[in-house]
């Protein structure tokens, strides 16, 4: 089950790939070197190869539908409709991404063919992700002994170095561990004992909390652990007091944190509850098709820009969602809003204030920010997403 725990600060992400996020790092260790260059020979030897020519032939098979299907828009005099579909077959020709298109202009058929798509690709990554699993456990492996090797012959930087190498690859399998979908047979949506709901994402095999963690649920989890930092009880910006109410997001707490309470609440219930990768995540907003597969997650910060979770319309419409508004420059005149825009709430809204996206799920584009599980970047291991 993805958690959604929140934090008024902003961290960071990795990619699938283990080998991409690997393009930040400024030590030379010969032995690194040899065994980083061996296992992407056999990464791409034995799975990317692959891997390309069967995107390339779901890409071909999704344009080939998507001219018959233009073919018969324009015969039957559907403007719209053809035009919607002109625009995706360009833009998967030019960019191999699917066309920027507001929600109101893409057309049944599109959003059908999109769908089968999106499932397709989904189900392409998890076989790569599976395939890569053995690899990456070997070369954990191999990590392992040559800590070791260099930790005895005094080299203790380079251990460091080579050992947080091991760490993220370690961190990375567990986070990024291929589901099994019979672990979800016949599971679209379940309550659980704490009243949060979740439902199912296409293109994943996980289930999405379709709301902000509350206070209340994150209390439950206080009240059994003393030791809980209680910054989340009361907190503010400034002095804009931010709502205790039981129903408002949980806020100020770190990433850890909301790890601890994931871990609580699994073994609570005997399932496995987590935060969402960043993968994971871009299904959820519906950006996941669009985004580099090979590109670090620092790299994607911004990637697809004037896009967002309700269109391409800057600025949103009113009560879109929770962002700073007029009603925060009321109480807050120094803070910088969106001009001319109003949602009703200087603070925190309860969950579930505005309307869900077509998953289902709740203030993903607004309200506060989420934690991932992931990394920004392999090198420094900082920042959160």
């Amino acid at each position: 089950m993805i958690m959604r725990l929140r934090s008024r600060i902003l961290s960071g992400v990795f990619t699938v790939l283990w080998l991409a996020s690997l393009a930040a790092e400024d030590r030379k260790v010969p032995e690194y070197q040899q065994l980083r260059e061996s296992y992407e020979s056999q990464v791409e030897r034995t799975v990317n190869s692959t891997f390309r020519k069967d995107i390339e032939e779901l890409e071909a098979n999704y344009l080939a539908a998507l001219n018959r299907t233009l073919a018969e828009a324009q015969s039957k005099g559907r403007l719209e409709e053809a035009l919607a579909l002109k625009s995706e077959i360009d833009s998967m020709g030019a960019r191999h991404e699917m066309a920027e298109l507001d929600e109101d202009k893409v057309p049944p058929t599109l959003a059908n063919l999109r769908g089968v798509f999106t499932s397709s690709r989904a189900e392409m990554d998890r076989k790569q992700a599976a395939a890569i699993a053995p690899l990456n456990q070997t070369m954990i492996q191999e990590l392992e002994k040559l800590t070791e090797k260099l930790t005895q012959t005094g080299r203790l930087e380079d251990a460091v170095f080579v050992k947080a190498r091991k760490d993220a690859l370690q961190a990375r399998m567990e986070t990024e561990s291929v589901p099994s979908p019979r672990d979800l047979a016949g599971v679209s949506e379940f309550t659980n004992s704490l009243g949060m709901r979740f439902a199912g994402v296409t293109g994943t095999d996980v289930l999405f909390c379709v709301h902000e963690t509350r206070k209340s649920d994150f209390a439950a989890f206080a009240a059994e652990n003393p030791t809980t930092p209680r910054a989340f009880e009361n907190s503010s910006r400034d002095s804009l007091k931010i709502s205790t109410a039981p129903d408002h997001p949980v806020v100020e707490i770190t990433w850890s944190e909301a790890k601890e309470f994931c871990a609580w609440l699994s073994k609570k219930e005997n399932r496995k509850y987590r935060l969402p990768t960043d993968r994971e995540w871009s299904y959820a907003v519906g950006i996941a098709s669009r985004e580099r597969r090979d590109a670090t997650l620092e790299s994607l910060d911004g990637d697809i820009a004037d896009d967002y979770p309700w269109g391409r319309r800057w600025p949103p419409p009113d009560k879109t969602g929770n962002f700073a508004d007029a009603a925060l420059k009321k109480e807050l005149a120094n803070y910088a809003v969106i001009e001319g825009y109003h949602d009703g709430f200087a603070g925190t809204a309860p969950v579930m204030s505005f309307e869900p996206n077509k998953y289902g799920l709740y203030d993903l584009e607004g309200n506060v920010k989420e934690w991932c599980e992931d990394w920004m970047m392999d090198a420094g291991q900082k920042d959160r997403v």
